[in-house]
C-alpha cells in the first residue's frame, strides 16, 4: 500500500472533515483504529485509510486548533495532518480502555518547552474521549499554578469552545473521597463522559486520587477500565 504525500493527505483529511461536519456520510460513516497505523480512511468509501474509532470529538478540537481570519497562529493544514498522526501513534502505544487483563505499560513523549506537550495532551484527550477510554490523570507538576493552568486550558480547548462538550468532559481537581460520588455518578451517566483529574504531583493528592480509585464503589462502577494518566 503506498502511501499518499503529505500534499494529498492535507487534502484528504481536509476535505473529509467538512463533509463528516456537514453530515454528508451520514451515520454508517466513521474512523476506525487499528494499533501502529498512522494513517487516515474512512471505512464506508473505498479509501485505504485507517485512524482511531469516531473521531467527533477529536476533530471538534483539530478545527478549533486551526488557522482562521480570527487565529491567525494556529495549525496550517500540514501542520493538522502532522499533529493528527502524531495524536494517533500516541495512542496506538497505549492499551485499549476495557483491556484490563493486558500487562500495564508506560510511555514516554518528550517535548522541547513551547513545543505544543499542552497541545498534544489535550488532543490525546480528545481522541480518548473517541475511544471509550473514561478517566486521564494529569500530574500538573508541584505548584499550584501550573494546576490552574492545565485545568484552564482543558476547559478552554475541550469545553469552553463547544459548551454542548460539558456533558462529555467532566473536570475534577485535586479530588477527595468526598467527590468519589459525583465522579462515579459521571462514569455511570449514559453519556458516557471523560472524567479528566488534573492534580498536583504530591504525595498527599496523590494517595487521595488512590483512595477513591480503590474504593468498593468506584472500583465496582469502572472494574473494567484501564487508566491513562499524563505527567
Amino acid at each position: 500500500m503506498a502511501m499518499r504525500s503529505v500534499a494529498e493527505r492535507t487534502d484528504f483529511f481536509s476535505d473529509f472533515l467538512d463533509a463528516y461536519d456537514a453530515g454528508e456520510y451520514g451515520v454508517d460513516c466513521e474512523f476506525s483504529y487499528r494499533a501502529g497505523t498512522q494513517f487516515f480512511a474512512y471505512v464506508v468509501a473505498v479509501e485505504d485509510y485507517c485512524s482511531c474509532g469516531n473521531v467527533q470529538f477529536f476533530g471538534y478540537f483539530l478545527d478549533s486548533q486551526k488557522q482562521s481570519e480570527s487565529k491567525k497562529n494556529g495549525l496550517s493544514p500540514e501542520a493538522a495532518v502532522t499533529f493528527t498522526e502524531e495524536t494517533i501513534d500516541v495512542m496506538a502505544h497505549c492499551n485499549p480502555h476495557d483491556a484490563i487483563s493486558n500487562p500495564e505499560t508506560t510511555h514516554l513523549v518528550v517535548g522541547y518547552v513551547q513545543s505544543g506537550k499542552t497541545m498534544s495532551f489535550t488532543g490525546l484527550t480528545a481522541l480518548a474521549l473517541d475511544n471509550g477510554y473514561r478517566v486521564i490523570v494529569y500530574l500538573a507538576g508541584t505548584k499550584n499554578n501550573l494546576l490552574e493552568q492545565t485545568t484552564k486550558r482543558l476547559r478552554k480547548d475541550l469545553i469552553s469552545k463547544r459548551p454542548r462538550n460539558n456533558n462529555f468532559y467532566k473536570i475534577h481537581t485535586n479530588p477527595t473521597i468526598e467527590d468519589a460520588e459525583e465522579i462515579i455518578g459521571h462514569l455511570e451517566s449514559s453519556d458516557k463522559p471523560i472524567i479528566l483529574i488534573p492534580i498536583l504531583k504530591h504525595y498527599d493528592h496523590i494517595n487521595k486520587l488512590a483512595e477513591i480509585f480503590e474504593s468498593h464503589d468506584y472500583k465496582e462502577t469502572a472494574g473494567n477500565e484501564t487508566y491513562s494518566k499524563n505527567i
